[in-house]
């Protein structure tokens, strides 16, 4: 393993670039990047110069290679790219001979992150500005799992290097989308960006940050230049298709998708996303058509609901027949039921899902709809009107002559009845529902009749009560019902 640029450039920073050899630090000449001994096959002496070049050069090709085999051969324990460069600088900066026999090593190689974190800790207590200690400090504590801790010791390393590492940036950025905190994410990649333009997997990072908060359209076009480097990407295309189509642009996300190669990993998910945005809109039988092709593994759910929603009952009951028993099967099953004009099947169907999940709303709806007869009465549920609200000189039409409720069918319930029984009809002057709409409104013909809704015994009318609205709408105020299914 090889230090990368990114961790050459923080040594360097923080090493600093003698252009003239010079002995004032310890007393031995030293030239260019901390170099001692022989430099370009001469002894570092008095007078010698050299350029940055020059200097980067002998580091990138010589000096550091010490320091990365020093690392690889002490290193039992797997390292990323970051960790790696982290203690090449480390290694570089206390030597060869410390790095071998520091706690930090020994906690680190026995998977003890912990203790590597505190040994961190303790040089860092005598050099606070040590920046390979203090980046190897917040490896540690994100080994540990203690992001916050670890988040603070990036943001230090981070000011330690001027704002410039990517590596630290990237870490905060992965951090704060850990935590849906997408401004905060989206800032820190932002900046990776403007330090490593060419970082793999940073641009994808801000398409996905700018596509949670909200940014559909700067998502696309963060997308589209991802492609424009590298195509086809499976993961730029399928995110390029969820921001098209959360722009309304749904053929160009189906397009987007359609483009993932078929031997890609990703190949079968972006199917899966063009099938969800062809039900979205709709479009059940090509939804249907991807989800079958999709085989048996978890799929075929979705492709007998799009098949039943496209009018294919029949090929939706021979998909369903497939799959276990559950609330969404049953809840297909009575779509297809309902399409073929099976209501006995249907109510079957819908009493199994109800039995899986019993507030389930489609399955309630659909079954008081199969069971529930019922419509509105223009009838006076208190008599004459009239003489209860003394206007009895008003002309009472037909249809609103007193109800019979001696004459209501069996089976069926009539829902002011229940109120009536209980309260007589001196509860109900102010809760009548018309106007007499025959004469001018003179003041004495606002209050009139009663009306109601009959329905059937299977449910059950939990409230029935006027909404007082004063006839500003009509003439009639609104009765609000409350049922719930037996």
């Amino acid at each position: 393993m090889r230090i990368s640029e990114k961790g050459l450039a923080m040594i360097e920073k923080f090493e600093g670039c003698l252009l003239k050899a010079s002995n004032k630090l310890d007393g031995v000449w030293t030239i260019g990047y901390g170099q001692t001994g022989s430099y370009y096959g001469k002894r570092v002496r008095r007078g010698m110069t050299t350029t940055k070049a020059l200097a980067h050069a002998w580091l990138r090709d010589h000096s550091i290679k010490t320091y990365e085999d020093a690392v690889t051969q002490a290193v039992k324990v797997p390292l990323n790219q970051h960790q790696f460069d982290a203690l090449v600088s480390f290694a570089y900066n206390v030597g060869v001979g410390a790095l071998k026999q520091s706690t930090a090593l020994r906690k680190l190689n026995a998977g003890d992150y912990a203790g590597a974190a505190a040994a961190y800790s303790a040089a860092l207590s005598k050099i606070p500005n040590f920046f390979a200690a203090r980046k190897n400090l917040a490896y540690s504590l994100d080994r540990l799992g203690d992001g916050e801790r670890a988040r603070e010791n990036f943001a230090k390393a981070l000011a330690l290097s001027g704002g410039s590492d990517a590596d630290i940036l990237l870490w905060l950025a992965s951090h704060y989308s850990g935590k849906s905190d997408w401004s905060s994410a989206l800032s820190c990649v932002d900046a990776a960006l403007m330090h490593a333009p060419e970082r793999a997997g940073a641009e994808y990072a801000k398409a996905f940050y700018l596509f949670n908060l909200g940014r559909h359209a700067e998502a696309a076009k963060t997308c589209e230049r991802i492609l424009e480097k590298k195509f086809p990407d499976a993961a730029a295309l399928k995110l390029l298709g969820k921001c098209r189509a959360k722009s309304g642009d749904l053929p160009g996300a189906v397009a987007a998708l359609s483009m993932v190669p078929q031997d890609d990993p990703d190949f079968r998910s972006a199917e899966i996303l063009r099938a969800d945005i062809f039900f979205s809109a709709r479009a059940y039988a090509e939804a249907a058509k991807i989800y079958e092709s999709l085989g048996e593994d978890g799929r075929l759910g979705a492709a007998a609901e799009a098949l039943a929603r496209a009018g294919g009952f029949e090929k939706a009951l021979e998909v369903l027949a497939k799959l276990p028993d559950s609330a969404g099967k049953f809840r297909s099953q009575a779509r297809a039921f309902i399409g073929l004009g099976d209501a006995e099947g249907a109510k079957k169907s819908l009493s199994a899902c109800l039995a899986e999940e019993p507030d389930d709303p489609y399955a309630c709806f659909e079954l008081a709809k199969l069971s529930f007869a019922g419509g509105d009465y223009n009838h006076d549920m208190i008599g004459v009107s009239g003489e209860v609200y003394g206007n009895a000189t008003q002309v009472v039409e037909s249809w609103a002559k007193p109800y019979d409720f001696a004459g209501v069918p069996e089976g069926f319930t009539v829902a002011a009845k229940a109120k009536l029984d209980e309260t007589g009809t001196a509860a109900f002057p102010d809760a009548a529902t018309c106007r007499d709409a025959g004469r001018p409104y003179d003041g004495t013909n606002d209050r009139w009749v009663m009306d109601t809704f009959i329905y059937s015994d299977n449910v059950e009318c939990l409230d029935c009560s006027t909404v007082d609205l004063d006839f500003a709408y009509s003439d009639h105020n609104p009765v609000a019902m409350t049922f719930k299914l037996r």
